[in-house]
């Protein structure tokens, strides 16, 4: 199975092959776990994971490969992560009698800060809390094009926006984003080694995270 394409293995999958789906799973549970870990947190992260396979599944048959399958189940799972952030919002809703914009909210208004497992230095502690306090819909754009490194085509087909709009946001996004580590950072020289290789960081941080299963 190791040695089948993406396109093979989906193709056996949708004729119920259940070895061809586990192979899958194994390749993509890190994309997948990657997407949730900064934004729901670990305590509800696996849950996530296993919704998004599930429903990833029962939608087989709607894939027509007009993308890559990557592509395919991360819209899968920011469709699994709405659902998961209207229910959060419902909730504070009932507590406090308001329901904040869904351009306002936050990874760390929905959950805790899963840092101390994946975080390894200073820097990317401040790179992932700069990205936690940002609006959700930028903190994914960042992540898709930083961690995932999807093309800009591939973020918009994730984002279901057009390619030239994913340009603008990025860079109005990473600008935000820069602001936010201004507010947060420790010293300059921390701020300076943290906006300076923004890439480097991001892949160390995706080294530390989303792990296969055995």
């Amino acid at each position: 199975m190791n040695d089948l394409s993406d396109e093979l293995l989906l193709q056996r999958w949708q004729q119920d092959d259940k070895p061809a789906g586990k192979e899958l799973y194994r390749r993509y549970f890190p994309v997948v776990r990657r997407y949730f870990y900064n934004k729901a947190g670990v305590d509800e992260c696996d849950d996530l994971v296993g919704a998004t396979f599930l429903r990833c599944h029962q939608g087989l048959q709607t894939f027509r490969g007009e993308a890559s399958f990557k592509t395919f189940i991360l819209k899968v799972a920011r469709n699994v992560f709405a659902d998961h952030c209207r229910r959060r919002t419902t909730q504070r809703k009932h507590l406090a009698g308001v329901t904040p914009s869904s351009d306002e909210v936050s990874a760390r208004d929905l959950a805790k800060s899963p840092f101390s497992i994946v975080a390894d230095g200073q820097q990317a502690r401040l790179l992932l809390e700069g990205l936690r306090t940002l609006p959700l819909e930028i903190q994914e754009l960042l992540e898709l094009f930083y961690w995932e490194e999807l093309s800009g085509s591939e973020v918009a087909s994730v984002l279901e926006i057009p390619e030239g709009t994913v340009r603008g946001r990025l860079k109005s996004a990473r600008r935000q984003l820069t602001e936010r580590l201004e507010q947060l950072a420790g010293s300059p020289e921390e701020l300076a080694s943290t906006v300076s290789d923004l890439d480097g960081w991001a892949r160390k941080i995706r080294a530390g995270m989303g792990r296969t299963p055995e």
